[in-house]
Order: C-alpha cells, then sequence, then structure tokens
C-alpha cells in the first residue's frame, strides 16, 4: 500500500473521517491504528492493533509510503495525558517518514508550539474540528519538511537533571516542565535513551533528559 492515509486512534472523530473518504474518495486506501478496538466495524479500511508511538506498528502501516497521517486524541483520560501521547506519536511518525504530512488533534493551547516542534503540519484543536474539517485538512496540498536529522538538532535537547527532581518520578517531571511550557518526552540513563518510559519511572542523578 503506497500514497494512502494514516489514521491514528477509533473514535467518533476518525469514524466520521473514514465514512467521508469512503463516499467521496472512493479509491482512497485508509489505515487505521488503534490499540484498543477488537472488532472493527464494516467500513472500508485496513485495521492494524497496536500503539502507534511504537515504530514497528507505524511499519506495519508502510508508513514511509504514506500521504497523510491523522493523529486523533484519545478522550478518556486527561488532557494532559492526551496531548503528550498525540506528540508522542506525531514525533515517532516524523521520524519515519520526514515528509508526510501530519494532522495532529490536541486539547489545549499550550501544547501548539510543542507539537508544532514535534513536527506536526497541521494542528486541530479538539474543540475545533469535526469530520469534515479533518477531510479538507487531509486534501489540501502537502507541505515540503526538511530533513528528520535538522529538525532533530533544531528542536531536541538534553539536559542534566535538575537537584530538585532527582530521585522524583519522570511523571512528577514532566508536570514541573510543563510548567515552563517545555515537553519532557524521554530520559538517556546509562547512554541508553527511552522516549515515553513508564510514568512512576524513577529519574537519578546522572541521567540526561530529553525535552522539546
Amino acid at each position: 500500500m503506497e500514497n494512502h492515509q494514516i489514521i491514528i486512534g477509533w473514535n467518533e472523530r476518525s469514524k466520521q473521517l473514514i465514512k467521508e473518504i469512503n463516499e467521496k474518495k472512493e479509491d482512497e486506501k485508509v489505515v487505521l491504528i488503534d490499540a484498543t478496538l477488537d472488532n472493527p466495524p464494516e467500513l472500508n479500511f485496513t485495521f492494524i492493533k497496536g500503539d502507534a508511538s511504537k515504530r514497528d506498528t507505524l511499519e506495519q502501516a508502510n508508513i514511509e509510503h504514506a500521504k497523510t497521517v491523522v493523529v486523533t486524541s484519545d478522550f478518556t483520560g486527561g488532557e494532559e495525558e492526551a496531548d503528550q501521547y498525540s506528540i508522542l506519536v506525531t514525533i515517532s511518525i516524523r521520524v519515519a517518514n520526514p515528509n508526510v504530512k501530519i494532522i495532529t488533534e490536541l486539547h489545549t493551547k499550550k501544547h501548539v508550539e510543542n507539537a508544532k516542534r514535534a513536527g506536526a503540519t497541521t494542528i486541530i484543536r479538539a474543540n475545533e474540528f469535526m469530520g469534515g474539517i479533518f477531510f479538507h485538512e487531509t486534501y489540501t496540498d502537502c507541505l515540503n519538511r526538511s530533513s528528520i536529522e535538522q529538525i532533530i538538532s533544531q528542536q531536541y535537547k538534553t539536559l542534566p537533571v535538575p537537584k530538585h527532581l532527582i530521585g522524583k518520578q519522570f511523571r512528577e517531571c514532566q508536570n514541573k516542565f510543563l510548567d515552563k511550557d517545555d515537553l519532557l518526552i524521554g530520559v538517556i540513563c546509562d547512554g541508553k535513551m527511552s522516549v515515553n518510559p513508564a510514568s512512576e519511572k524513577i529519574i537519578n542523578n546522572g541521567d540526561l533528559l530529553i525535552s522539546i
């Protein structure tokens, strides 16, 4: 499958988007990625069950040859957690395909700049869109993006763990960074990088924090 649309997350918005594509772009190929859906509805799309932030899941969807990816937000958890995951998925997609168009849905305005730095082409606020808007954005002209090496070198930074965060859980560190409008996405421990580690992971002296 090439030149296809990938939609992340099963919900009413993605359902509406798939219906509109099926009706108005009958020849368009659609892949849906979702970690919770067990029985896909009878719509015209290919279903992949998995975590869209993982490279192997994206590769199953042939991310390198996709035309557009729509990242819908999970409304079941808190807004902060949902936005952080949407941005994490956006980063994973941009790393896997530096040129694909990414439409990312967010809950909160304060994460818009973080999503842009993560590689989102278009950002849609959760309370400002519906399936028809996604359909419109999906079929606008693709934006040319710079190489992923340039994106990473310009947007990502690593820093030592501040003294007041040593011994704290990763979740607590994320909240402290959010207070300063920074997004903490991972940690480097003993030379090994972990993106989106467990919320309970303890941050130790000597670790490096990764933020955008």
